[in-house]
């Protein structure tokens, strides 16, 4: 008995004894998939916008702690070295690989992990663009952290197959995008990324069958709404997860904690989610379940795990060059 609460005390203590940090992703080494592409990629261009450095949130260790995604030695220069490193024939012709959109962020529940990965970018060649071309993937798994350089190298080679394929039909493209969200006119249809929301553009081939909306909450006297979608039969489970979010009738919704929360801009033209029960603390919510599954097994764990807001906020800015969440 002293040592179960020995073990309730002590917890906390080692839960939330170290505050956030970093954790740099390196790609530099992991092979990329380019064989039978007609240009090697010399060059690599942060788009972004993104001058803070930071390119998602991960969970690290048995107690989940949060950590800022960032890219050792810069974007440009590790991913510049992975893809020089895993060019197959030298005599082809030199490529600029413009990335518009990078983002790679988890979600720990108490049974599940999951990642989300948002890669956008577009091709130079000899003056040449060609693109923009999008890849998104959501994995689960118990651990999904040791396999991000993996992943990258997937989505890069995704992508770049993509662009090959516009560079061969000559379907020129650009760039530079424009910011345009919510632009008028906008046809029902899913996000695949923050970018898809910025520069106004959906997928209009991925329907959800709309369900109904309620308030979530009002924001400066203007109302924010929860809707409610389902996926046709057609559709798989892993299909609709990848959604980043979906424009129906006007409005537009971003697909957080398997729930669609609007996003609109206020009077001051920020854009403002409204999340009535608020984001999971994720550390918290570790801390909770070991302890609840000290004292009540596994089940004691779920109960007292569940429903944590992170810092009791329920209305967040997006970035929309990063895509992160800010409490406001």
């Amino acid at each position: 008995m002293k040592c179960v609460f020995a073990l309730l005390f002590t917890l906390p203590l080692l839960l939330f004894g170290q505050r956030t940090k970093t954790y740099a992703l390196d790609i530099s080494s992991t092979p990329v998939e380019l064989m039978g592409l007609s240009f090697n990629v010399t060059r690599v261009v942060d788009g972004t916008g993104n001058t803070e450095g930071f390119y998602g949130q991960v969970y690290t260790g048995l107690f989940n702690k949060t950590r800022k995604l960032t890219i050792k030695n810069g974007m440009e220069l590790n991913l510049g070295a992975g893809l020089m490193r895993s060019i197959t024939d030298r005599n082809l012709p030199q490529a600029t690989l413009h990335i518009h959109l990078l983002r790679i962020d988890e979600e720990i529940t108490v049974t599940s992990e999951r990642r989300r990965l948002q890669l956008m970018a577009s091709l130079e060649v000899d003056g040449q663009h060609f693109g923009p071309q999008q890849y998104t993937e959501v994995r689960g798994g118990l651990d999904v952290t040791a396999g991000h350089a993996d992943a990258l190298a997937k989505a890069l080679s995704a992508v770049l197959y993509e662009l090959g394929t516009d560079l061969l039909d000559g379907l020129t493209g650009t760039t530079s995008l424009a910011d345009n969200p919510l632009p008028e006119g906008l046809p029902n249809g899913a996000y695949y990324s923050v970018a898809d929301f910025r520069i106004g553009r959906v997928d209009t081939t991925a329907k959800l069958h709309f369900r109904g909306a309620e308030v979530g909450q009002y924001v400066d006297d203007r109302a924010y709404y929860r809707a409610r979608f389902l996926r046709p039969r057609a559709m798989k489970w892993k299909e609709h997860r990848e959604f980043w979010g979906y424009h129906h009738e006007g409005r537009s919704f971003v697909f957080l904690q398997d729930q669609y929360y609007e996003v609109a801009p206020n009077a001051q033209g920020r854009m403002l989610v409204s999340i009535p029960e608020g984001l999971t603390d994720v550390e918290a919510m570790t801390k909770w379940t070991a302890v609840g599954a000290g004292v009540g097994g596994l089940v004691g764990g779920v109960v007292i795990g569940n429903g944590l807001n992170r810092g009791g906020a329920t209305v967040y800015e997006l970035d929309l060059v990063t895509g992160s969440l800010t409490p406001i």
